[in-house]
This record gives structure tokens, sequence and C-alpha cells, in this order.
């Protein structure tokens, strides 16, 4: 690896938040492994600081998706853009470009928005405390 590939290795390490989906663990090796490259390439941290492109949407579903099994939520993705429904009459919209997301409610005209966050951790909340819950008997 050249200093070239150690910068661009910074810039995606960057992209790992959770804010993008990334869990705890691994937003803390992202930054272990930012330091060490920095470290090791002597790269200046204004090197470093230059904007960060969004996580590509189809890693950032993997998280969303994840997310939304856990509550026994079905997802779906097109493009950029992923969905659930919670029980008959409420819709997750979820921006994978942006990590927003909104709760609408079906109503006769259309959508009505209930709930508009950003970052996986803000559903997370949300959906524990609205989410339909399912208890199995084992």
């Amino acid at each position: 690896m050249n200093r070239e590939d150690a910068v661009r290795r910074i810039r995606a390490l960057r992209n790992v938040t959770l804010e993008n989906g990334a869990l705890a663990p691994e937003v803390d090796n992202a930054g272990r492994l930012l330091q060490r490259i920095a470290e090791r390439f002597a790269i200046e941290p204004e090197e470093r600081q230059a904007q960060p492109r969004p996580m590509h949407s189809s890693a950032a579903w993997d998280y969303w998706c994840s997310l939304l099994s856990e509550f026994h939520i079905e997802g779906r993705r097109f493009c950029n853009r992923g969905s659930g429904m919670i029980g008959p009459d409420r819709l997750i919209v979820i921006k994978l470009d942006t990590s927003e997301w909104q709760v609408q409610r079906v109503t006769r005209g259309g959508y009505q928005a209930i709930a508009k966050h950003r970052g996986l951790e803000s559903l997370r909340l949300y959906l524990r405390g609205n989410a339909p819950h399912r208890h199995t008997f084992a």
C-alpha cells in the first residue's frame, strides 16, 4: 500500500459511523485502524479531515435490514430507499444515502408523517416503544 492508498482508506474509514449504520464496536475498530494507518504513513490531520462521501447504499442497507429484522419487520429496498411495514397502517421509509428515516401512517388521502429522525439508533429506540411485540413461547 502506498501513501495515496492510505489516504483513500482513511477517508473510507471515516464513513464508518453510527449515523451510517455501523455498530459501536465497528466504529471503534475503524477509528483504531484509521489512527494506525495515519501514523504509519505520516498522514497529517488536515489530510484526514476531507469531507467523507456517504456510505454506499448497499452497505448501509445491511445494517438497516438487520435492525428491521430484530423487530420482525420485513425490509424492502429500491435504489437508495428502504421501507418496511409496522403493523397494517404504518410505513417506515429510510433514505439510505443520508440515514434519514420517517414513519408514515396510512390515511385515506395517502400518508401522514408521524415520526422523523436520522440514524440507526434513533430508529431502534422508536421501534422499541412503538413496534408491535411478538412473543414466542418455546
